[in-house]
């Protein structure tokens, strides 16, 4: 079997006459190889994120409900759901090729699913040689990577470097830069059980922190460790216990927040990487999205997002989850958050999808044909969520996720025909 290509990019009349769509390696046993004259009608160009030619693509037969229409409610789940990451592996990519591409994508057709720059603290002066890219359009969107701290102290103390170098970057170019998101890892002995009361005076002190550097309005998200890399994911029974903590801490502390410049405390999981034990279980992500969902806690996700669904890759050796399986996941709980607080004067059981078994269910499908993108609804089977419920999950939960690459989840949406 050959590996699904690292990117496809279809140009016009990538359709084949017979329905065939480009597949990466998703819906197993739904695959189907053309004949050579369905080939020549899709003429591919096959490229990696850094430009080198990739493996031929899959193909799949297009599920009766998708078709290359952008529905609305595509677009309220998709609208600046990427940060690209280009500086980051699998990537990787020098300084100046990643802000020239983050320049071209700001000005293709597609601008309008790319959320923000990611760019480390200590790297933002490296970006005044390359000021003129910045000069055209709408402000560039940055999200800024914290260098963290390894115990509370060295934490703060690292935030108030960190944002010393924002504002001096902010300040070299006015009016031209917005950094409005914050990335940055809790302190390790955090995830491994921290005294509540500790727990909360670090949130606090954080956000004081950031309160007094920050110039601009910024959103912060911290990133929680779910699992001991050095142990087995699967045999690993603490992670209940590290949301059950954090989260709610953090619920706790932004209802009794009320700051000018830094916003509500946002939470970050790392949903992959380059390596097989960097994957969350399905079951760590089911219970993230819910956990999240109950207590309204905002939250971003980063690496092994590139594709739409949930598919077995031969370069990781793992599966990888997919940004349509997770973020529909997160809007449907959301949505079901909502109204079990509408009706929360009533003894209702807990609602279908904030329990993480069902949860689970969705993240775990790799069949294209369980999706459908309706004009006012998406969907998983019999599942459906409106418009106007994931716009609401997307400012309130689900903000968005990080990626190297900004054309490879264009493409594998294109070939699914969703947009």
């Amino acid at each position: 079997m050959i590996d699904p290509s690292p990117g496809v990019q279809c140009e016009e009349g990538g359709q084949g006459p017979t329905g065939w769509g480009v597949r990466h390696g998703w819906a197993a046993g739904q695959e189907f190889w053309p004949q050579a004259s369905q080939m020549a009608t899709l003429r591919l160009m096959t490229t990696s994120p850094g430009g080198r030619a990739g493996p031929p693509p899959r193909f799949y037969r297009k599920g009766t409900h998708l078709s290359n229409v952008t529905t609305a409610s595509m677009r309220a789940l998709m609208e600046g759901i990427v940060d690209y990451a280009g500086l980051f592996p699998p990537a990787t990519l020098p300084l100046d090729e990643a802000l020239q591409n983050y320049a071209e994508y700001r000005r293709c057709e597609h601008a309008w699913m790319l959320g923000r720059f990611i760019c480390p603290a200590r790297r933002l002066d490296d970006i005044a040689p390359h000021a003129s890219l910045l000069a055209d359009g709408e402000p560039w969107s940055f999200s800024v990577l914290g260098r963290g701290g390894e115990d509370a102290d060295s934490f703060n103390d690292g935030l108030t470097e960190d944002f010393a170098l924002i504002d001096a970057f902010v300040t070299r170019h006015p009016g031209r830069v917005r950094v409005d998101a914050f990335e940055v890892r809790l302190p390790p002995v955090v995830a491994q059980g921290a005294d509540d009361g500790d727990l909360r005076t670090l949130l606090r002190r954080a956000a004081e922190t950031i309160e007094r550097g920050a110039s601009q309005a910024v959103q912060p998200f911290l990133e929680i460790s779910l699992w001991d890399r050095l142990s087995s994911r699967s045999a690993d029974t603490t992670w209940p216990k590290t949301l059950d903590l954090i989260i709610p801490a953090l619920a706790e502390h932004n209802r009794q927040w009320h700051g000018e410049r830094c916003g509500p405390l946002g939470a970050k999981i790392r949903t992959g990487g380059v390596e097989a034990d960097q994957f969350p279980t399905i079951e760590q992500v089911a219970g993230w999205i819910a956990r999240c969902a109950e207590e309204g806690v905002p939250f971003k996700a980063t690496a092994g997002l590139h594709h739409p669904f949930r598919h077995y890759s031969n370069d990781v050796g793992t599966r990888m989850h997919g940004f349509v399986n997770m973020f529909l996941a997160a809007a449907l709980a959301h949505r079901d958050r909502n109204q079990a607080q509408d009706n929360r004067s009533a003894d209702l059981p807990k609602p279908t999808w904030l329990q993480v078994e069902a949860l689970q269910g969705l993240l775990a499908d790799e069949s294209v044909g369980s999706f459908s993108a309706e004009p006012r609804t998406l969907g998983w089977r019999d599942a459906r969520v409106t418009v106007e419920e994931i716009r609401s999950a997307r400012a309130n939960l689900a903000i968005s996720f990080g990626s190297c690459s900004f054309t490879e989840p264009i493409a594998d949406l294109q070939a699914a025909g969703m947009l």
